[in-house]
């Protein structure tokens, strides 16, 4: 059956339950696989840029490996979501390079998972 957006994708949870769900990945071999990065910043007008593409529901965040020097960082790719489930790419917008934390974060006490 042919997945169908109806832009109510995802669920809302406490900042507790982030809190307790961060500290399972900062505790977790993944955190150090992915050279210790917990978050990435996206501004706001981006994600608005991927939102109002004619059609688009949702969003989709892949993973991604950058490799620059022979040093591979995670990182995320975002595309915009038609209603069938599928990926916008005719002349799509596609989101990357956002700003990682640690070296971009909330002031310590000030984030979702401090």
């Amino acid at each position: 059956m042919p997945l169908q957006i109806t832009g109510n994708e995802g669920t809302i949870i406490t900042q507790a339950t982030a809190k307790t769900e961060g500290a399972n990945y900062v505790n977790s071999s993944r955190f150090s696989a992915n050279s210790n990065i917990k978050a990435h910043l996206v501004g706001k007008n981006k994600i608005n840029d991927l939102l109002n593409q004619s059609g688009c529901l949702a969003l989709r965040i892949y993973y991604i490996t950058k490799i620059s020097g022979g040093i591979s960082t995670p990182d995320l790719v975002v595309v915009g979501v038609d209603k069938d489930g599928n990926d916008i790419l005719a002349n799509a917008k596609v989101l990357n390079s956002m700003l990682p934390c640690p070296s971009h974060c909330a002031d310590p006490g000030k984030g979702v998972m401090d």
